[in-house]
């Protein structure tokens, strides 16, 4: 689930001290905040969503919630996590779903075109998937998601949009 703004806001979400952020947690940075979704399944089929993004652990890890309402009716939601391994100098993310088996991720940043890309181990199954999330400014995100069996046949796809949701005036100003 998906990304010019440099660090996002401090989240409020964390109230711990906030260390200096590393260039690659600055990448993190650009996902955090409120966001729409606008998800296309196979089919043209269009579905849309709200996330939030938050900072968490001493900024160390961001935490990523979205939900979004089936045409069915059926709740979709998912949490993911991300974070920068210094060690392995790469991404990791971990995504979970209800009734479905998590997937743990390696991902890396193209600063030239604005992609964070992940690709999954491969589950219990052998599926891998491989997702891109392009910044194409610091308020939209176009990302595709694609699942590939162990014969590397497209199982499944989606593409989306998410647009940041702008912060709420303070009401107490």
């Amino acid at each position: 689930a998906l990304l010019g703004a440099a660090a996002g806001p401090a989240a409020a979400d964390d109230p711990a001290p906030r260390p200096a952020l590393t260039p690659e947690l600055k990448v993190l940075g650009r996902f955090v905040g409120d966001w729409t979704e606008r998800i296309e399944f196979p089919g043209k089929q269009v579905v849309k969503g709200v996330g939030h993004t938050r900072w968490i652990l001493r900024r160390t890890y961001i935490e990523s919630i979205f939900r979004v309402t089936l045409p069915d009716g059926q709740l979709m939601q998912h949490l993911s996590l991300f974070t920068w391994d210094p060690q392995k100098k790469v991404y990791r993310t971990w995504l979970s779903s209800p009734g479905t088996l998590p997937m743990e991720s390696t991902a890396a940043w193209d600063a030239a075109s604005g992609t964070f890309s992940s690709t999954s181990k491969p589950d219990a199954r052998g599926m891998v998937t491989i997702s891109e999330s392009r910044f194409i400014n610091g308020n939209v995100i176009r990302w595709t998601v694609e699942s590939r069996g162990k014969d590397a046949k497209v199982l499944f796809s989606l593409k989306g949009v998410d647009t940041r949701v702008p912060p709420k005036p303070d009401a107490g100003k």
